[in-house]
């Protein structure tokens, strides 16, 4: 095949086998409007499955094969050819690339039978022919943009579902997360209480083993009850409180409060030691600015006089005088435990 014989195709001869020619405006350049003229538009034999002998002895078969060889029809091949007027390799290839997408791609042209219908159809002038092809080329750029929409709206559907099962998992995800941190919490709950209960019961033991009597189990419970167990609650408190806060200024409030309770035991009719000013700069940075330690003092005897202004045990009134010795006993115990 050469390309001399690009002139002597009859294309007045050749259709697309679903009816339509895939014609583009480059196509028609170049050919001769008389045998666009003399195209017409025929259903075609479904059975047919070849082009037909014009294309294939119009088409170079140097570039045919070659393209068969690169896993291409002989259809398309043979299309690509004749649509770019054997043009070469490269231009074929890129009217396939470029038409890839049509259904009409691999349907074959085929002759129109010379049958009656034929005969009697009316030749088409340049003008109609060219509203036909410009027809055609308006149907096929019109199917190619609703299949474009059709693809953007599955890819857009696809898109969407993939979002939805994103989130899913994450929901899923947070749900499982939230699930583990809820029994972890419940888990060192469960630790945290048996911890503090084992840790109240060795306090207990302690305490007992220590002062001699049951561990206080609640100040509402203790207040109402003897000077003693006020002063081993109170004493108990002030441990608990600064032993690990402020132990230095715990020592010193300790061995303060022995000395003023030490005063009043050893000294019963001396009124003198049976009086402490609440304002007094030492008494109050060492003693009184810590929890508990009135409450010690109180429990001996002392209390708070009408004006506020001094600690008292009334006078000529006999010290408590067991409930002082008790407290220095549970002072001295509490002093021992720092180095």
């Amino acid at each position: 095949m050469n390309e001399d014989k690009s002139e002597d195709v009859n294309l007045g001869k050749l259709k697309n086998e679903a009816g339509e020619a895939e014609i583009d405006n480059k196509d028609v350049v170049g050919i001769d409007t008389k045998s666009i003229a003399e195209i017409n538009i025929k259903e075609s034999d479904n059975t047919l499955v070849e082009n037909c002998i014009e294309i294939k002895e119009y088409v170079r078969s140097d570039i045919c094969n070659t393209l068969i060889e690169m896993g291409f029809g002989i259809i398309e091949a043979e299309k690509a050819i004749f649509f770019t007027r054997n043009a070469g390799l490269e231009e074929a290839l890129s009217w396939i690339e470029e038409n890839k997408d049509s259904e009409y791609l691999k349907d074959p042209i085929v002759q129109t039978s010379n049958s009656e219908d034929n005969k009697n159809e009316t030749k088409l002038s340049d003008e109609e022919v060219l509203i036909k092809v410009q027809e055609l080329q308006r149907k096929v750029r019109e199917r190619r943009r609703l299949k474009e929409k059709e693809d953007e709206i599955e890819k857009e559907k696809r898109r969407i579902s993939s979002a939805k099962q994103l989130i899913e998992a994450q929901r899923k995800l947070e749900e499982a997360e939230r699930a583990r941190h809820i029994q972890q919490v419940l888990k060192e709950k469960v630790e945290h209480e048996k911890e503090r209960n084992r840790q109240l019961d060795l306090l207990r033991h302690e305490w007992e083993e220590r002062f001699g009597c049951p561990y206080p189990e609640d100040e509402k419970k203790v207040l109402p009850k003897t000077g003693k167990e006020k002063v081993a609650f109170y004493c108990n408190k002030l441990q608990k409180e600064y032993k690990d806060t402020d132990r230095a200024g715990l020592i010193g409030c300790l061995t303060l409060l022995k000395t003023y309770i030490s005063n009043v035991l050893n000294n019963p009719q001396e009124d003198k030691y049976k009086k402490i000013r609440l304002n007094n700069s030492t008494f109050h940075s060492k003693v009184a600015r810590y929890n508990g330690s009135i409450d010690i003092l109180k429990a001996c005897g002392f209390e708070i006089d009408a004006n506020n202004e001094f600690l008292i045990i009334t006078p000529n009134k006999i010290p408590d005088t067991f409930t002082c010795g008790q407290a220095i006993r549970f002072i001295d115990l509490i002093l021992r435990t720092f180095p």
